[in-house]
């Protein structure tokens, strides 16, 4: 005869299957969990990788496109510097004529000529050529005391910069700055102003070096009157 279960064990079979039912419930729901953390971890690495590239690309457009401005500038700088070295050329024949090398030898066969047929009349002339010749020098030098000027190396000479600023500091310039300039390729000696309204200074500038070509621009960053920037056809002096 077949022994029925009590009520007692009845309740321990039914607790036990609680448990069980509970355990499987839980590892139903840790499973659950760690593939949602999974999928999230996936995620998180997919939207650092998409924000990588998207950074990577903006650096690479960047670099391009900066590429891009520095070519078309230097292309379109590139018929201005040849011009320069005609001009420059054109300039240092100029002050090649009016030198005073240039001129030492005709002065002084016309100093032994009149010297011969010399008279009265052309004495008063000769001290009115030189009372004239003070009066020019001494007017360029008072205009050079109210031009401040800035030099700029930009022909890879060594030293040129202090040296081209002496030089207008001994004809009476301000000279506020002696430096390189941002490079050394240029060809022809620059005499730069910012507007027109400097021209006069300029043309008092390039009388006392007898070279340069005038140009208004805003290129250049400087906070004097003039900007002096020496080019290679600067001649060794």
């Amino acid at each position: 005869m077949q022994r029925r279960p009590s009520d007692e064990s009845r309740r321990r079979l039914l607790r036990l299957d609680d448990v069980e039912s509970s355990v499987a419930l839980d590892q139903e729901g840790s499973a659950r969990r760690r593939r949602e953390a999974r999928a999230a971890r996936a995620a998180a690495r997919r939207r650092r990788r998409f924000r990588r590239t998207v950074i990577v690309s903006v650096l690479l457009a960047m670099v391009v496109v900066s590429g891009t401005v520095y070519a078309v500038t230097h292309r379109a700088s590139a018929p201005v510097a040849s011009d320069q070295t005609n001009h420059g050329s054109t300039g240092r024949a100029s002050a090649d004529a009016t030198s005073p090398d240039a001129t030492t030898t005709p002065t002084a066969e016309a100093s032994s000529a009149a010297a011969s047929t010399k008279s009265a009349p052309d004495r008063p002339a000769s001290a009115s050529t030189a009372r004239g010749s003070d009066t020019s020098a001494k007017s360029t030098s008072s205009e050079a005391k109210s031009i401040t000027v800035s030099v700029w190396n930009g022909a890879r000479l060594n030293g040129v910069a202090h040296s081209v600023g002496a030089e207008l500091q001994q004809d009476g310039y301000d000279v506020v700055q002696k430096t390189n300039a941002d490079n050394s390729d240029y060809r022809q000696t620059l005499i730069v102003l910012k507007d027109k309204d400097a021209v006069p200074a300029a043309d008092t500038v390039r009388g006392s070096l007898s070279i340069g070509k005038i140009e208004v621009t805003g290129r250049y960053q400087f906070s004097s009157d003039v900007l002096v920037i020496v080019g290679k056809d600067w001649p060794t002096r």
